[in-house]
């Protein structure tokens, strides 16, 4: 989604907010936290730069992250 430009509202817990490195869109702790969090974001900026970093992490990067941050669950 974020190589259409997608912003990203991901979860603390979720692997992908180490690609994000707290650049581009919303990681929260709380459900809570999200609204406020939305009407703050530039759209048109964080739009484009989803783009630019995506650009960076094709879906063999991304599985290559994935397997680093949670290991070959073959063993």
């Amino acid at each position: 989604g974020m190589n259409k430009g997608c912003i990203p509202i991901v979860s603390k817990n979720c692997g992908v907010k180490e690609i994000l490195e707290d650049q581009i869109g919303i990681v929260y702790d709380n459900l809570d936290e999200i609204a406020d969090k939305i009407i703050k974001i530039d759209i048109v900026k964080s739009s484009s730069l989803c783009h630019v970093i995506s650009l960076g992490y094709t879906y063999i990067e991304m599985s290559k992250k994935y397997l680093e941050l949670f290991g070959d669950a073959n063993g």
